[in-house]
């Protein structure tokens, strides 16, 4: 290398350091600042993300609708016990153990839908009131038999109670009707292991 080439070096040589000192000033700060910063960031969006799924579970515009209407199908005012297998019974002397009943599980679902549909028939009047239905697969005319027995309720109007159990067989054999175009005809239809069922539900009555 010539004299003039290694002076001309060294002229440049202080310019070049300055450039790149200039980059190391702003580099290092810039890198350490992105660091610094960057999960942060990465936390600050989850939250947000986490907060808008809670807030979607918690305060979703459908959940009251939902279940205003669940309740309403449920009679609203009414809760409805499990049914109980009373007796069960076939043609002849045969006689079968009510433990050893099979458990009708259309009879109970039409029933308990028949007294929720009925909710109203206690008019405010708070208690219970136990069902107990003779249904029978072998009879045709008047299939199914409702009565509301004294020791079976807590309402204190044998009034209204009577009133509930007219309200309520109304609306099971208008459900046993659009199952089969009649009642025995929609009874029929269901699963059974019997001719004939002695049953019980127990309904309370809440406030309107």
């Amino acid at each position: 290398m010539s004299r003039l080439e290694r002076e001309d070096l060294r002229a440049k040589l202080p310019t070049f350091l300055a450039f790149a000192g200039g980059v190391v000033v702003v580099a290092v700060p810039l890198g350490i600042w992105k660091l610094a910063h960057a999960p942060a960031k990465r936390d600050e969006a989850a939250t947000v993300l986490d907060a808008g799924a809670d807030a979607d579970v918690d305060a979703s515009p459908s959940a009251l609708p939902v279940a205003v209407v669940d309740a309403a199908a449920h009679g609203g005012n009414v809760v409805v016990g499990a049914m109980r297998v009373l007796e069960c019974h076939d043609s002849g002397s045969t006689k079968t153990s009510p433990s050893d009943c099979d458990r009708p599980a259309a009879i109970e679902a039409d029933l308990t839908a028949a007294i929720t549909q009925a909710s109203t028939c206690t008019h405010g009047e708070l208690g219970t009131i136990g069902y107990e239905a003779d249904v029978s697969f072998l009879r045709k005319h008047n299939p199914i038999e409702l009565t509301v027995p004294r020791d079976e309720r807590t309402l204190k109007s044998a009034t209204t109670a009577r009133d509930c159990a007219i309200d309520v067989k109304k609306a099971w054999i208008s459900i046993l009707e659009g199952d089969g175009g009649t009642a025995p005809a929609g009874l029929d239809a269901q699963p059974h292991a019997h001719g004939r069922y002695r049953i019980a539900i127990t309904a309370t009555y809440g406030p309107p």
